[in-house]
């Protein structure tokens, strides 16, 4: 239920889903519509219908018990190596990393990564590496593999949050992250070397990578990533260095520390990019009768596919008059919607679910070829 969804959403429907699903025995036994109607509001159905299924598997495969291991749990369905790990180190204290976003953020600041948490050189590889280097190091007679793993998470979420400073004293990192330390590399050399904001960026970024002993052709960083960062940490500094007073020998390196220190995890890791989104215009059609006998509503409903968005969910009957991705042009959702709503007059609409529900639903055998539904 957590994954995607906050905690303070999840605990209602957690606390009535385990007083109707209490074991593993009670989900398995349960009917999809029932699992489904307890879901109901905290969307991502997909989550539900692999819960149950993962329940069926329990049941049948490993006599009702949870299995203990990695290798085990991925072999329930919705169960892939991030889960397998949390509840493998967590309830079993099985000596395996977990990586999730949050610790991706972590370890790329420590690392100073010029790259974002989504990339699959870092949350499919390099992550879950140096996730492992760090679980190794563990002690199992002091310290549960659980809660490292949930420290790095509970830690990500906290002082190394997207908003993170870097510089927080109640940070147990602080000090640590390579990310902080080019930042106040960079801050030193500026306030050092009056010139070094004007200098060319390629010699400036070199400088700068140096002191911290870091190459500018990173494999892990994304194409260019180093630079891009290096170029916006001193278009901040730019603009930082232009409204504070000059300093003092004494002042210097707290300016540096608390001026420049934060830009290091502003920076690091990078943003993901932006995936274009689609719009869709749909037509529905909203039918229903009345009963004779007691004069009751019946309404005509249809279940969507197995597979897919909202799969098996009951809907009206619908269908997509047209799908166009969104403009790169900045525009307000509103805009768009209605620049792409107006392409489509409520004739060609009526038209296409005509289509839709004589397909559908008709045996035009039996049909004139100029029968329309609506």
């Amino acid at each position: 239920m957590l994954q995607q969804t906050r905690v303070e959403a999840v605990i209602p429907y957690y606390l009535k889903w385990m007083k109707r699903f209490p074991t593993i025995r009670s989900l398995a036994l349960a009917s999809e519509d029932d699992v489904n109607s307890h879901w109901a509001g905290l969307g991502f159905y997909r989550r539900a219908r692999m819960l149950h299924q993962g329940a069926k598997r329990i049941m049948n495969d490993y006599n009702g018990e949870m299995p203990s291991t990695v290798d085990g749990l991925l072999c329930i369905e919705g169960i892939g190596p991030y889960t397998a790990s949390a509840v493998a180190s967590i309830a079993f204290n099985v000596k395996v990393p977990v990586v999730d976003g949050n610790v991706c953020r972590v370890l790329s600041r420590l690392k100073g990564i010029a790259n974002n948490i989504k990339a699959p050189v870092v949350k499919d590889n390099v992550g879950w590496k140096l996730a492992e280097q760090l679980m190794a190091a563990v002690d199992n007679k002091s310290v549960r593999a659980g809660e490292v793993n949930q420290a790095l998470m509970e830690l990500g979420a906290t002082y190394c949050a997207p908003n993170g400073s870097g510089i927080d004293e109640r940070d147990p990192l602080v000090g640590y992250y390579l990310s902080t330390k080019i930042a106040l590399e960079m801050g030193d050399l500026v306030i050092s070397d009056a010139s070094f904001l004007n200098k060319n960026a390629t010699a400036s970024l070199q400088d700068a990578l140096a002191r911290v002993g870091k190459s500018h052709h990173c494999k892990v960083c994304g194409e260019g990533e180093i630079s891009n960062v290096f170029i916006e940490m001193m278009e901040d500094m730019k603009e930082l260095s232009r409204h504070k007073p000059k300093d003092t020998l004494d002042t210097k390196s707290k300016k540096i520390y608390e001026t420049y220190g934060p830009l290091g995890h502003k920076y690091l890791p990078t943003v993901p990019p932006k995936k274009k989104k689609r719009e869709e215009i749909v037509a529905v059609a909203v039918i229903h009768a009345r009963s004779t006998q007691h004069g009751q509503r019946h309404w005509l409903m249809i279940k969507r596919p197995k597979k897919g968005l909202l799969a098996n969910q009951w809907e009206f009957p619908s269908c997509s008059v047209v799908i166009a991705p969104t403009k790169a042009a900045k525009q307000s959702k509103g805009n768009e919607s209605k620049q792409l709503s107006a392409k489509f007059s409520s004739k060609e609409r009526r038209l296409a679910l005509d289509k839709f529900l004589i397909d559908q639903f008709v045996d035009t055998k039996f049909l004139p070829l100029d029968t329309k539904i609506s």
